[in-house]
C-alpha cells in the first residue's frame, strides 16, 4: 500500500479556504467528472486548538463507492455546528468506483482498496489527532452511508486498535433519492409491473419467476396503503420507492440497532422527520417531494446562512425560519454531546426499541423503530425466497482467494 500522504495548510480566517478535488468519478453520461481527480486522498482536520484535547468526529462521505466526496460535509457547517462546541472534525476521501473497488482476487488487484483507505484514515487520526488538538482516545464516526461504518469494525485491520465508540447513534430519513424520476419529474413509466423490474435491478435474478412473482405479492400486499389503479403512475412510483427503500435501507437499520444492542452498545435511534423546505435534493415531481436520505448530513453541515436548492442563500431571502434553524442546532448539540459522552438527550432505545422524531422540538418518542420492515425481510421473505442468495464464484476466483488463504 502506498504511503498515506499528508498535507498540512494552515490559513487564517481571512484566507481563502479550499479542497483537495474529490476522487475520481463519473458523471451520469460516463465522463470522468470536473473537479474529480485521481489525487485525492487526503483529508481536513478542523479544531477549536491545536493544543487542547478535544473529542472527534470523522465524516466518511457516502454516494455508493461511486460518487461524492469530502466536500458534503461543508467546512462552514463544521465550525458553526461542531469545532465552536468543542469537538475536532475530520473529512476524508477514499478511492471510489473501479479506482477503489474493482479486483481479480489478486495482489495485482486486491479487493475493497476504498475501504483501506478509510482504515488508513482512521488510524491517521489515531496516531496524530493529538497534534491538532484532538483527543486519540475519543474518535467517532459520522457518515451519510450507513454500510461504511457497519463494515468498517468488522474488518480484522480496524477492530481494537484504531476506532473507540461508547455508543451508538443510529439515524435514519425515510427516502432514497438517486432514482432519476426525482430530476426528471416524467412517472409515466411506472405501472403494475414497475416493483418487479426494481428488484430485478437490485439483484434478485436468481429468483426463479414464481418466487420472484410471490414476493411481489408479499410486497405489494405489506405496503400497499389502498388500492392501486394500473393508471396511477405517481402512486405506483410511491409504491416501489417506498418498497425499495425499505429493502435497502431501513430494513438493515433495525438489523444493524439488534447487532448493536446484542454486542452492549448504547444505543439510540432516531427517524428524520423535519419536512424538506430549504437545502438538500428536491424532487421534480409535481405534489412528491419526499425526506431523502441524505437530508441529515446536508443539515447537520449545514451554515447559518443555510441554501436554497437553487444556489441562493436562504438567510438573504428572508427564507429561514426559527425552526429550520433549530433542526440545524439540533443536529450540532445532539451529535456533539454523543461525541463527548455517548449520549443524545433521549432514552436509550430499550427492548421496544424507542426512538425520537428527529425535527425543530425533539420532544416525541415512538416505538417498535422499523418494526415491520424488519418484519417482512427478515420474516415474511426468507420463506419464500431464503435468507441470503446463492453465491457462485468462477473456480479462477476460488483458487485466488484460497491462495490468499480467504477461502
Amino acid at each position: 500500500m502506498t504511503p498515506a500522504k499528508v498535507m498540512i495548510i494552515l490559513t487564517s480566517i481571512a484566507a481563502a479556504f479550499f479542497l483537495i478535488p474529490k476522487c475520481a468519478q463519473a458523471n451520469d453520461l460516463g465522463q470522468v467528472t470536473n473537479g474529480s481527480s485521481e489525487d485525492c486522498l487526503y483529508l481536513n482536520v478542523f479544531t477549536p486548538n491545536v493544543t487542547g484535547k478535544y473529542p472527534v468526529i470523522v465524516s466518511i462521505h457516502g454516494g455508493s463507492f461511486v460518487a461524492r466526496g469530502a466536500d458534503d460535509f461543508h467546512y462552514k457547517g463544521a465550525v458553526r455546528n461542531f469545532v465552536s462546541n468543542g469537538v475536532v472534525v475530520v473529512t476524508i476521501q477514499y478511492r471510489l468506483g473501479p479506482f477503489g473497488f474493482f479486483t481479480t482476487f489478486t495482489p495485482d488487484f486486491p479487493a475493497n482498496l476504498g475501504l483501506f483507505d478509510q482504515i488508513l484514515a482512521l488510524k491517521w487520526v489515531k496516531q496524530e489527532i493529538l497534534a491538532f488538538g484532538g483527543d486519540p482516545n475519543q474518535p467517532d464516526d459520522v457518515t451519510d452511508g450507513a454500510c461504511y461504518t457497519d463494515k468498517l469494525p468488522c474488518k480484522p485491520l480496524h477492530r481494537g486498535d484504531t476506532e473507540v465508540r461508547c455508543g451508538t447513534l443510529v439515524a435514519k430519513s425515510t427516502q432514497m433519492g438517486t432514482h432519476p424520476v426525482y430530476k426528471s419529474g416524467n412517472v409515466s413509466g411506472f405501472g403494475p409491473n414497475s416493483l418487479k423490474k426494481a428488484l430485478l435491478n437490485r439483484h434478485y435474478g436468481y429468483l426463479s419467476d414464481a418466487q420472484l412473482d410471490r414476493m411481489v405479492d408479499i410486497l405489494i400486499a405489506n405496503y400497499k396503503t389502498s388500492e392501486l389503479d394500473d393508471n396511477d403512475h405517481l402512486a405506483w412510483f410511491k409504491q416501489v420507492m417506498h418498497i425499495i427503500s425499505a429493502e435497502r435501507y431501513t430494513n438493515h437499520g433495525r438489523l444493524e440497532a439488534q447487532w448493536l444492542k446484542a454486542g452492549g452498545s448504547r444505543t439510540y435511534l432516531s427517524i428524520f422527520t423535519y419536512e424538506k423546505r430549504i437545502c438538500g435534493m428536491h424532487s421534480a415531481i409535481p405534489g412528491y417531494d419526499p425526506l431523502f436520505q441524505p437530508r441529515r448530513t446536508t443539515l447537520m453541515s449545514a451554515t447559518s446562512g443555510l441554501r436554497l436548492p437553487n444556489g441562493k442563500k436562504a438567510a438573504s431571502d428572508g427564507k429561514v425560519t426559527a425552526r429550520d434553524r433549530a433542526v440545524a442546532d439540533n443536529f450540532a448539540r445532539v451529535y456533539s454531546q454523543f461525541v463527548k459522552n455517548g449520549t443524545t438527550g433521549w432514552s436509550e432505545s430499550g427492548n421496544d426499541y424507542q426512538w425520537m422524531h428527529f425535527n425543530d422540538s425533539l420532544d416525541q418518542m415512538g416505538k417498535n423503530w422499523r418494526a415491520h420492515d424488519n418484519y417482512v425481510f427478515t420474516e415474511a421473505l426468507p420463506i419464500v425466497i431464503g435468507a441470503n442468495p446463492p453465491i457462485k464464484l468462477a473456480e479462477g476466483i476460488v483458487s485466488a482467494l484460497k491462495l490468499n488463504g480467504e477461502l
